[in-house]
C-alpha cells in the first residue's frame, strides 16, 4: 500500500535518488575497469554484466567502492564470477559462488 501524498518524505526520496545515481556511476566505472582488464568481453557480455551488477547490488548489496579499488585478481574474481554464476531467471548464485565485496 502506498503512502498518502501528505506523508511522503521528499527529502528522503531525494537522498535515495542521489544514492542510486552514485551507485550507477560506480557500476559504470566497474564496467570500464572490467573492459580495461579483460578485452575479451564482447558487447553482449558487457550488457549482461551491467544487468547482473545492478540486480546483484539490489539483492545482495555490493560494496561498490571497495570492489572498484580491489586488486585486479580479486576485482575480476567478483565481476567475472557475477557474470558467470548469477542466474537472472532465479536471482541466485550458482556453483557455490558468492562475491567477496558485499556489504556485511
Amino acid at each position: 500500500m502506498s503512502k498518502p501524498l501528505s506523508r511522503i518524505d521528499y527529502a528522503q526520496a531525494r537522498r535515495e535518488d542521489e544514492a542510486h545515481r552514485q551507485d550507477l556511476k560506480r557500476i559504470a566505472q566497474i564496467l570500464n575497469r572490467t573492459r580495461a582488464l579483460n578485452e575479451n568481453l564482447d558487447r553482449m557480455q558487457l550488457l549482461r554484466l551491467t544487468l547482473k551488477l545492478i540486480i546483484v547490488h539490489k539483492q545482495h548489496p555490493l560494496d561498490l567502492e571497495r570492489l572498484l579499488n580491489a586488486d585486479p585478481f580479486e576485482f575480476l574474481h567478483d565481476v567475472l564470477g557475477i557474470l558467470e554464476h548469477f542466474e537472472l531467471d532465479e536471482y541466485t548464485f550458482q556453483s557455490g559462488f558468492y562475491p567477496r565485496y558485499t556489504r556485511r
